[in-house]
C-alpha cells in the first residue's frame, strides 16, 4: 500500500509503518500516560499501531486521545491497515476540533473516514479494529470501538470493560469460540460501519485500551497488574512482557491514560500545534492558527471530498526513506522513556505568490508573511540519522 506524502493523513499512516524494533514502550510525562507493543512470540511482523495525541480545539481548549488499531491478520495488508486507520482518524479528530465542541461527532467523523480511507485502499479485502479514549475541557471523557480491541476502565484495584467485541461471543457476553470470534464489523468493511461510543460516567481512575494479544489474560490478572505498577509507564511494560510469558501467541499493544490527564501540564501546549506520541518516538504538527476553510461532512457522505480540509496540497518531503531507517534494536527497552530524544527537523514551506497580497502578521507566526489559507507543516522524526 502506497502512502501519497501530499496529505497529513497519508504522512501520519507513513509515519507509523516507519521502521522500528519488534518491541517498545514509552511513558508520556506530559499526558501522564503510556503506550507500549510487543510483537509476540508467534507472529513475524507488528500490525499493532497505538498512539497519544494532544492538541487544542476551536475555543483553545487541550484535548487528548489514545488510540490503538488492530491490523486484521488473514486479510491483505494488516500493518498498513491500521497505519492508515490510525493516520486517518487523528487528522480527522484535529481537524473537527476546529469545528465543533462535542466529542462524540469527532470520534465518530474520524471513524468513519477511516473507515472510508481503508475501504477505497483495499475494498473489503483488508482492514483494521480502532479503540480510542477522548479527553477534552467541559466534556465528559469518551470512548470508541470497532472491532474486537477493548476499552477498559481501571480504578479501586479493579478493570471494567467498557466496550464490547464486535464478535458473536462479543455482543452475547459469552464465550464460545469457533466462528462465534469472528469480526462483524471492522474499520474498512465498507457502508454498514456503526462505531460504538460512548461517555464515561465517572471519571475517575485511567482509561487502558488493550489489543487481543493481551486481553486473551483474564481481567482480573490484568486489574493487579495495573494496580500494583507504580506508574503508567511500568503498567504498560508489564503487560506486555505478562503477554509474552503467556506465549506470546498475538501482537501485544497497549495504551493507558490518566482521566485526570488534562490536569497535568496543559497549560504548556501551543495553540496551532498536535503532538503524536507512538512506542517508538514523536512527531509534532503544526498548522495554520489562523481562518481555515473546513468542509464539515456528516458519516453517510461517502466521498472523498470528506477529507478535512486543512490537507495540504503542496507537495511534500517523504517521511522516511530507505537510507535514514534505524535498524531495529537487538533487545527490549529496560525502562519506559520519557518524551524527549534527540530529533531533526524538517520543513516544508511554499513562497507566497507574488499575484497575492501578503497576510499580517500573525501571534502564530512572529516575523513570517505567508499566504492566510496555506497552512504550514513542521514535523520531527525520531530515530533518523544525520
Amino acid at each position: 500500500m502506497n502512502f501519497s506524502p501530499t496529505t497529513p493523513a497519508a504522512m501520519l499512516a507513513a509515519w507509523f509503518m516507519r521502521h522500528t524494533s519488534p518491541n517498545g514502550v514509552r511513558r508520556v510525562a506530559q499526558l501522564n500516560g503510556a503506550v507500549a507493543t510487543d510483537v509476540g512470540s508467534v507472529r513475524e511482523d507488528n500490525q499493532d499501531r497505538v498512539a497519544l495525541v494532544r492538541g487544542r480545539d476551536r475555543s483553545g481548549g487541550c484535548f487528548i486521545v489514545a488510540a490503538l488499531a488492530d491490523g486484521i491478520g488473514g486479510m491483505k495488508q494488516g500493518a498498513e491497515c491500521a497505519a492508515l486507520t490510525l493516520g486517518t482518524f487523528i487528522d480527522s479528530v484535529v481537524a473537527d476540533a476546529q469545528l465543533s465542541t462535542e466529542p462524540g461527532d469527532w470520534l465518530a467523523s474520524g471513524a468513519h473516514r477511516a473507515n472510508r480511507a481503508v475501504h477505497a485502499k483495499l475494498a473489503g479485502e483488508g482492514g483494521s479494529t480502532l479503540v480510542a479514549a477522548l479527553l477534552m475541557n467541559g466534556r465528559p471523557p469518551h470512548w470508541l470501538s470497532i472491532g474486537d480491541s477493548r476499552a477498559y476502565q481501571a480504578y479501586n484495584g479493579k478493570l471494567h470493560q467498557l466496550s464490547l467485541d464486535d464478535t458473536i461471543d462479543g455482543q452475547l457476553g459469552k464465550s464460545g469460540g469457533g466462528r462465534r470470534r469472528d469480526l462483524l464489523q471492522f474499520v474498512g468493511i465498507g457502508d454498514v460501519l456503526e462505531p460504538h461510543i460512548e461517555p464515561i460516567v465517572s471519571a475517575s481512575g485511567s482509561m487502558l485500551l488493550t489489543s487481543d494479544g493481551v486481553h486473551f489474560i483474564e481481567a482480573d490478572y490484568l486489574a493487579k497488574v495495573v494496580y500494583y505498577a507504580p506508574d503508567l509507564g511500568f503498567c504498560v511494560r508489564r503487560l506486555t512482557e505478562l503477554a509474552k510469558m503467556l506465549g506470546g501467541p498475538d501482537n501485544a499493544t497497549v495504551a493507558a491514560l490518566s482521566l485526570d490527564a488534562l490536569a497535568v501540564n496543559a497549560e504548556t501546549h501551543l495553540h496551532g500545534v498536535y503532538e503524536v506520541w507512538d512506542p517508538f518516538g514523536e512527531l509534532q504538527i503544526m498548522f495554520d492558527c489562523g481562518p481555515r476553510q473546513y468542509v464539515a461532512t456528516s458519516p453517510q457522505q461517502a466521498s472523498a471530498a470528506d477529507t478535512p480540509k486543512h490537507v495540504y496540497a503542496a507537495p511534500l518531503p517523504p517521511v522516511v526513506s530507505p537510507g535514514n531507517e534505524t535498524k531495529p534494536a537487538n533487545s527490549r527497552q529496560e525502562e519506559p522513556t520519557d518524551e524527549g530524544s534527540a530529533t531533526k527537523n524538517m520543513a516544508h514551506q511554499k513562497k507566497p505568490r507574488s499575484s497575492r497580497k501578503k497576510p499580517k502578521q500573525s501571534p502564530a507566526d512572529p516575523g513570517e508573511h505567508r499566504d492566510a489559507d496555506e497552512p504550514q507543516l513542521f514535523i520531527e522524526f525520531p530515530n533518523k540519522k544525520p
